[in-house]
């Protein structure tokens, strides 16, 4: 098997970023995009790239051709074509890059239509990076020329924030500025944050201009983004730090560890291998979903039930009315009754709305709770933040708030996937301003979108990445950054399948599995953030329960990871989930949790380890406090 597959599930052929420097800037080129422009350690723009959505807002990825890159000292020239075909469409475009020795960036595009298509977008994507925006001033320069002071929001703004722009400026640490303008289109500021992503993005066109647009075969459509800094002190080239990792006092910082479930597979039956390596995980619940209106309700209430049992296990049962709710709820009283499925939460969500009215819930709370008082009501929308952002549940009605997340709205690739984690931690401190006594629960999380009955022509299904080690750190990261914002309860993934946590025939697991049981292993546990030198690089968490103390780190990279680790005993035990240790976790995955691992004994102050790409590191200990 090669490292790509352990790493990806499937074998890749990637290309490498390409470091480049434009004076006191330093970048990286990818694939026909720009990213991670820094202006001496501190990144002031995530990425530039040239995005193609359709009329159902699937974005339809380039294929680059020709590239050609000059490097010089401080300065450098790329060039490319690009082409996006996906049915109907077929539009073609020549990317240029120029960075300059005095700090200035200029990209620019000349495309043409090869065929006559609907599009919702043709145009730049310039992300902010939240670390370096938010709450800060910025001065944006609209269309008629006139300059208006603003800020970017410190809490989630759930409509565009700039509008008309044609250039935005903000600071850039040591002092100086940026100032990134547009030509070709009318631009506009959004908070992705609204969908888990860790930045605001200016884009075009203007969401006020109706879509889809018909785009006719042989239109012209040119546009250019121009960033310049301005500083009276130029920076350090930026160089990575070492990695280092503290561990706050155990009586510091301390977060609840949420509850972790999964979600029942739909159409497909768990056989015993199955259900024996679910059993062992020891999960908190299981999502169930269920169409109030769907003629095999009853069929698919009493496997439910049989599977909850088999799991000895609580469903997070996920119920969705229509109009007809008044006989809904008759019929599911009776199959709560009949099939007695033990129920951890009611998740009520109405069809054709996509945050669940106030009506509904009171209807259906008032049935679920005589059945089941000690269940809990959640509600908000099977969709994504921006939803109850937009229109807020009435939380007072509720015991938790609940949405869903994925981080492939925007884009796609391994770097952005990982950049985007600390957007669920944003998203939690912004829905504590509306969610008042309710908790939150995130479900389900998925690492594709999921298909949509509402949505058919929408971009679904599954990612091979979801059977490597790449699903694994991701998942673990996107546990830390939503126990650090005060999840309740999170759902992640299907059972079984491509979506899932192992195969459907139940022979093996996927690296992910584990995560998830490191999790479980340390049920009522308490859990601290560490301290990280660069936490794009490295997740850690520490749970303890009683003595036992479980450190648990995420290499976010595709290269190795030398770190060192402060603060922990002596006389600690490790076990690698890695490219070395892969074939024996996921073949035999029961034995390989029983391993002890390594034994380490220092004398010193700190530790030293190193993690492979997409690593996941155990480390187990004894502490001298309760």
């Amino acid at each position: 098997m090669s490292d790509s597959t352990y790493y990806y599930g499937t074998d890749l052929d990637l290309s490498e970023p390409i470091s480049l420097k434009a004076g006191p800037l330093s970048l990286l080129y990818h694939d026909g995009m720009i990213r991670s422009i820094r202006f001496g350690e501190h990144e002031i723009v995530k990425r530039i790239y040239m995005a193609l959505r359709d009329q159902f807002w699937n974005t339809i990825n380039p294929i680059i051709s020709d590239t050609f890159v000059d490097i010089k000292k401080s300065s450098f020239q790329i060039s490319f074509k690009s082409e996006h075909h996906k049915d109907d469409i077929n539009f073609s475009w020549e990317g240029k890059i120029k960075g300059n020795d005095d700090g200035s960036i200029v990209f620019s595009m000349k495309g043409k239509a090869q065929s006559t298509f609907k599009r919702n977008r043709i145009g730049f994507c310039i992300l902010h990076p939240i670390d370096t925006c938010a709450g800060r001033a910025c001065t944006i320069e609209t269309t008629d020329e006139t300059l208006h002071e603003e800020t970017f929001p410190i809490f989630i703004n759930p409509w565009q924030i700039f509008k008309n722009v044609s250039s935005i400026s903000y600071p850039a640490s040591p002092p100086g500025r940026v100032t990134i303008s547009f030509t070709g289109d009318t631009f506009e500021t959004e908070d992705q944050r609204n969908w888990t992503d860790a930045s605001y993005k200016t884009y075009s066109t203007p969401l006020s201009i109706p879509i889809p647009v018909t785009v006719k075969n042989g239109t012209e459509i040119f546009q250019s983004v121009t960033l310049k800094t301005d500083t009276v002190q130029v920076p350090d080239i930026y160089v990575p730090k070492p990695l280092e990792i503290h561990i706050p006092p155990r009586n510091k910082y301390q977060h609840y560890v949420p509850d972790v479930g999964t979600m029942l597979r739909e159409n497909h039956t768990l056989n015993p291998k199955s259900l024996e390596l679910l059993n062992t995980l020891s999960l908190s619940h299981i999502r169930v979903n269920i169409d109030l209106d769907d003629e095999n309700v009853v069929k698919k209430m009493e496997s439910a039930a049989s599977i909850c049992t088999h799991l000895a296990l609580p469903s997070e049962l996920a119920l969705y009315f229509t109009s007809s709710d008044e006989s809904e709820l008759k019929l599911l009283k009776q199959l709560l009754n009949t099939t007695q499925i033990p129920v951890r939460r009611f998740l009520i969500y109405r069809k054709g709305f996509p945050v669940t009215p106030a009506e509904t819930i009171i209807n259906a709370a008032t049935i679920l709770k005589s059945h089941s008082p000690v269940s809990m009501i959640c509600s908000g929308t099977d969709h994504y933040f921006v939803e109850i952002n937009r229109n807020h549940p009435p939380s007072s009605l509720l015991d938790m708030i609940c949405f869903s997340a994925t981080p492939q709205v925007h884009t796609f690739d391994n770097a952005a996937l990982m950049e985007n984690l600390p957007g669920f931690s944003e998203t939690l401190k912004s829905l504590a301003l509306f969610q008042d006594k309710a908790l939150c629960a995130i479900t389900p999380v998925t690492l594709r979108p999921r298909k949509r009955p509402d949505k058919p022509q929408k971009f679904n299904g599954y990612d091979p990445r979801q059977k490597g080690l790449f699903c694994a750190a991701w998942t673990l990261g996107c546990l830390i950054y939503c126990i650090k914002g005060g999840v309740s309860s999170l759902t992640f993934f299907e059972t079984t399948g491509d979506g899932g946590l192992m195969p459907a025939d139940g022979k093996s697991v996927f690296p992910v599995y584990h995560v998830l049981a490191n999790f479980r292993e340390m049920n009522n546990a308490f859990a601290q953030i560490c301290i990280s030198s660069d936490p794009s690089r490295l997740a850690c968490v520490v749970l303890y329960k009683g003595i036992s103390m479980l450190m648990l780190l995420a290499n976010l990279t595709d290269t190795p990871q030398h770190v060192t680790i402060f603060n922990l005993p002596g006389s600690i035990n490790i076990v690698n989930l890695d490219e070395n240790s892969f074939d024996e976790a996921v073949e035999f995955p029961l034995q390989w949790r029983c391993k002890k691992g390594e034994t380490r004994n220092v004398n010193g102050p700190f530790h030293v380890i190193d993690i492979l790409p997409y690593g996941i590191t155990r480390i187990e200990a004894f502490t001298t406090e309760q």
